[in-house]
Formats: structure tokens, C-alpha cells, sequence
């Protein structure tokens, strides 16, 4: 078996990755924790098999990497995560594979196995959390129904149960706070209107569009619409 020595370990400009140079002239990339981990050092030698166990093992651990800087950015869900590890795990493929043609990467599934475990592990995931989390930034940034905020839930992977139990927990959403959301929504919704100055059936539906689209179910806003329009059009007379 061939057995090539290491003559250079260059750390890339990104400081977390290491370019490994062998003295037949190839050289590959990587990450720093992994050549730490395993004391590679210069004058050490290496043969094929080695050299793409190392490749496989720092993919891995850099596909962790790339994944707890997106939750540096904001919380995920277990959805979105896998979603980006598959995205990613096929790029970092494809680019070691146009410099070793012979290199079999992880299978992808025990590949994303062991980086969703080890995020679970380091508490970095948890849909729960995330779920309340996803409901809480989206009702401080503009009112928002039950079904808007399921649907959102939804595409981000969560399950149905985890979606039920986040929304039922939310004070905003409480009866009593929801329909006070609704009556403000509404004042709102009519100063955007209101100069236009529309007959009522117009304004109604309208307004019923707009609360539509933000999540309102119809059994909400229904006897709350029809109020706010005698109000709105009784005062104009």
C-alpha cells in the first residue's frame, strides 16, 4: 500500500479548516479539530484508505459546524436543520469527490444521525422550543390567527401535536386577548380604507380578506366586523 509522508500543514485563511500537503504532490482540506484530535504533524505518513477515513470524518465535523453557526443566527427546527445538512452534505461531496474520484462519503442518513444527536445533545435542538419561540417573534412583529401561525409551524416541519399544544399555551391567543388583537387589526385595517371611502358591503369585504390572511378563522372576526362597521358607518351620518 502506498504511503505518503505529510510535508506541510497550512491553516486556510477561514482559520478553522488545515490544508494537509503530501509529498506526491496532492494536498486536501480539513477541518482544524479533526487534525488537532488525531496529532496529524509533518513527516507523518498516511496511505489512500487513511486519508479518506480523515476526509470522511472531517466532513462530518464540519457539517456540524455549519449547522450550529445557522442556529447562531436564529433557533431551527429539526425539519430545517435536516433540510441544510442534506443541502450541504451534497456540496462538500461533490467537492472533495472532483479531487478524489474513489472517495464514498457517509451515507447520508448516519451522517445526519449523528449531527442531529449530537445537537440534541448540546441542547442545540428542540422543535418544542423552537415551536414557542417561532409563535412569540412572529406575534411581536404583527398580529397573526391560529392558522397562520399552524400553517408556518407546519412548513417548518413540526408536528402536529407540539403545533396544538405551543399555540394553546400563547396568551395572545387567548379568547379574551385574541379578540382584543382582532379589534385592534381592525381600526387598523380601516384607516387604510377608510379615505377611500367605500360602501360597506365593500369595506367588509375587505376587511374580512385582510383578517383572512392573517390567520383569523371566520368564527373570530365574523360578529367583531359586522360591530366595528355599524360603529364606523353610524358615526359618519
Amino acid at each position: 500500500m502506498v504511503m505518503n509522508k505529510i510535508t506541510k500543514l497550512s491553516f486556510q485563511r477561514n482559520r478553522q479548516h488545515v490544508t494537509v500537503f503530501l509529498d506526491n504532490g496532492q494536498s486536501f482540506s480539513l477541518h482544524g479539530e479533526l487534525v488537532l484530535k488525531r496529532g496529524l504533524k509533518v513527516g507523518q505518513s498516511l496511505d489512500e484508505t487513511q486519508i479518506l477515513k480523515l476526509l470522511q470524518q472531517s466532513q462530518l465535523i464540519s457539517l456540524y459546524y455549519h449547522i450550529t453557526n445557522l442556529i447562531a443566527i436564529r433557533p431551527r427546527s429539526e425539519f430545517e436543520i435536516k433540510t441544510r445538512i442534506k443541502q450541504q452534505f451534497n456540496k462538500l461531496n461533490n467537492k472533495i469527490c472532483k479531487q478524489f474520484p474513489i472517495f464514498t462519503a457517509i451515507d447520508y442518513a448516519i451522517a445526519s444521525q449523528k449531527i442531529i444527536e449530537r445537537l440534541v445533545e448540546n441542547n442545540f435542538i428542540n422543535d418544542e422550543t423552537f415551536a414557542t419561540w417561532w409563535v412569540e417573534q412572529r406575534l411581536a412583529q404583527k398580529a397573526k390567527g391560529e392558522f397562520a401561525l399552524a400553517a408556518e409551524l407546519a412548513a417548518k416541519g413540526i408536528d402536529r401535536q407540539i403545533i396544538a399544544k405551543t399555540l394553546a399555551k400563547q396568551s395572545l391567543l387567548k379568547p379574551e386577548n385574541k379578540q382584543q388583537t382582532i379589534k385592534d387589526l381592525l381600526a387598523k385595517q380601516w384607516q387604510k380604507i377608510a379615505y377611500k371611502k367605500p360602501d360597506k358591503k365593500k369595506a367588509k369585504q375587505l376587511l374580512i380578506q385582510r383578517l383572512l390572511s392573517r390567520g383569523f378563522a371566520w368564527e373570530d372576526i365574523k360578529i367583531q366586523i359586522d360591530e366595528f362597521l355599524d360603529t364606523q358607518y353610524n358615526n359618519a351620518r
